[in-house]
């Protein structure tokens, strides 16, 4: 049996679902849109139900296109960044989850300009935050929601969703864990960032970070009868999809 690798890309509109050989040479492909609603003026955001079952299903696709999905030796996610993809302690979304081109945190960020604390940040992780970040979002749903908030206990991106629908474990990876609370020369979460932006109180709701090339699970039972993957096929960490582009075609060094 010849090993084949499968690669899922949760993209903001359309999720890819791709077989490779141990070349990298594209096997099989299959890919399913999802819809992006717009509540209010400015919001984007998608039920993250609905890119579950989406994804699920490119899966199920692709693997009808090749002779026995039992070829597939590994899995790895990679999607759109940032946003809040939040769950409670039974791993059921507490809200449609707002994306990286979300609005509604807009004027988080023009305090945190005013107050200088962006610039601060900055120097601090190199990183530039925009409504869509994280960290801009916990804090309106802390502002407007709170109760919405309160009843989360993770805030994953989008990859960390699929991926928790597949195994079963809750973590996320060094790129999306990067934007904004890694010290990147550490590779940890950094409290000193939470201070900064006043957002100490929800650490714990931070996942586990791994490297992206790190197996952190296996397809489960429900995941193999969703989407066609042998049970216990192994699963890596994945990474933000910008990252995986670069990785990708190379530009690593």
């Amino acid at each position: 049996m010849a090993a084949r690798l499968l690669g899922l890309d949760v993209g903001t509109s359309v999720i890819k679902a791709v077989v490779f050989d141990l070349d990298g040479v594209e096997v099989a492909v299959a890919a399913v849109a999802v819809d992006v609603r717009s509540p209010r003026p400015g919001w984007a955001e998608q039920d993250m139900e609905a890119v579950w079952f989406a994804a699920a299903r490119s899966i199920s696709s692709v693997l009808a296109e090749i002779d026995d999905p039992g070829e597939i030796a590994a899995v790895g996610v990679a999607g759109q960044g940032d946003g809040a993809w939040m769950i409670d302690a039974d791993g059921a979304p507490v809200a449609p989850a707002p994306l990286w081109s979300d609005g509604r945190a807009t004027h988080a960020i023009e305090r945190w300009l005013d107050a200088g604390t962006l610039s601060r940040l900055f120097e601090r992780g190199g990183t530039v935050l925009w409504p869509g970040s994280q960290a801009a979002l916990l804090a309106w749903f802390g502002e407007h929601v709170p109760a919405v908030l309160e009843r989360a206990t993770t805030v994953l991106c989008s990859k960390d969703w699929v991926r928790y629908r597949l195994t079963g474990t809750i973590g996320t990876d060094e790129t999306d864990g990067s934007i904004p609370f890694m010290d990147l020369a550490a590779r940890s979460i950094d409290d000193g960032q939470l201070d900064l932006l006043g957002l100490t109180d929800h650490r714990d709701r931070l996942p586990p970070v791994s490297p992206a090339h790190a197996v952190v699970g296996e397809v489960s039972a429900d995941a193999a009868s969703a989407t066609g993957l042998r049970a216990g096929t192994p699963v890596v960490a994945g990474l933000l999809d910008v990252a995986a582009n670069a990785v990708g075609v190379g530009a690593i060094e």
